[in-house]
This record gives C-alpha cells, structure tokens and sequence, in this order.
C-alpha cells in the first residue's frame, strides 16, 4: 500500500475511512432530495407538452409579484410575474372562471404564473418576452382551467442550478463511497499496527534506546 497516496492521507486509518463513508451517504441523500425535485418540474413540463391543448391568445396585463418562500431558517426572496391573459379554448370549453360577457376573438380569460426565480431580472425577463397586447399560444388544460405559455425554452423553465448541484452531489458522494469502501477493505487486510506512521515508530526507537542506555 502506497501511504504517500492522496486517499492515504484522507483516510489514514478506520476511524476515518468510516467517516468519509457517512459523508458520502449524506450527499447522496442531499442529492436525491434535489433529485426528486428536479424530477418533479421536468416530469411536470414533458407531461404538459404532450396532454395539453395547445390554443391562441394574448396577453391583457401582467404584475411582478415576490414572496418568501422556504424553510424559517433558509427563507428567499422568490420573483415571479403574474399575467392575465385572454384565449379561445374553442371546443374544449372554458373552465378558467372568467370570461368576456361579449362576444371576442378570445372570449375566455385566465391567468398565467411565470416560473419562481431568486433574480429579479430572470423573472421580469417573462414580461419582456411577452409584453401587454401581444399574442401568445399557451398550453391549456381544459380539465383544472390551468393555462402555461407554449413554445417557452428548457432553459428559462428547468431548474438549472438544482440540475448542476444534483450532478455534482451525486457523483462526489459515489466516488466517496466507493473510494472510503475500498479503503476499509485494505485496512480491515492490513496488519493491526499498520496506521502506526514511520516517525511514530522511529519515535518509539529513540526511546527504547535511551532506555537501553540508563540500564546498568
């Protein structure tokens, strides 16, 4: 065994090695809680791309809107805008709550939430992509009345800095654990006295030899 080995020095003997695994087990656990999560909006995304109705509209008017959201300790500052919008949902009805008491191109009315985001600027960049009077499609369930912009990119809906810390946790925490394991492996096989470092044992020598030296 090579001690001059960086994995070695960071775990020179069981206590340590035992250590280094419960790190890893506790990122791993860090990193599937941001998993699921991140699951969750993506799962949500795909499943309103292929079940909802796809429908015109335009936009009336939007508000930007913030909260703190999170736990008591770890409460942010969350951004969002707010748009009221009008669409025709044709032949699917309109189940929103509201519509036009007269006859309109896009007699139904609903609202639409931008994605929450801890920037100022990413959520005001909704309103400027989709200014008041504009059209718009948006995707539309007919069955809740809930309503999302169409055609919008993954990259300003997927959570990107959950993605990144669930990748980078995931993979240190395997390479902990399998890198702590196999380092138990070589010392529960190493000889009992074998974290005993070179200078601790040429210290003990020095002493033997002193007191082999006071002996008559």
């Amino acid at each position: 065994m090579d001690d001059s080995a960086f994995i070695a020095v960071l775990m020179p003997n069981r206590v340590r090695a035992q250590q280094m695994r419960i790190v890893g087990w506790f990122l791993l656990f860090w990193s599937s809680a941001i998993g699921i999560y991140v699951a969750r909006v993506v799962g949500f995304d795909l499943y309103v791309r292929t079940h909802w109705q796809v429908v015109d509209g335009a936009v009336i008017k939007y508000e930007g809107k913030s909260a703190q959201l999170g736990s008591i300790r770890s409460r942010r500052l969350t951004y969002w805008e707010e748009f009221e919008v009008e669409f025709d949902s044709k032949r699917l009805g309109c189940n929103t709550g509201m519509s036009w008491a007269v006859p309109m191109l896009f007699p139904c009315i609903g609202r639409v939430r931008s994605p929450g985001s801890q920037s100022l600027d990413v959520a005001e960049s909704w309103s400027r992509r989709h200014p008041v009077n504009s059209r718009a499609k948006f995707y539309y369930d007919p069955t809740t009345g809930s309503l999302r912009f169409a055609g919008e990119s993954i990259l300003d809906l997927y959570p990107w800095i959950a993605i990144v810390a669930f990748g980078l946790g995931t993979g240190i925490s395997l390479v902990v654990l399998y890198t702590s394991q196999h380092r138990l492996k070589e010392l529960n096989t190493s000889p009992p006295d074998y974290t005993i470092t070179e200078s601790s044992a040429g210290t003990q020598m020095r002493d033997d030899d002193l007191i082999d030296l006071k002996l008559p």
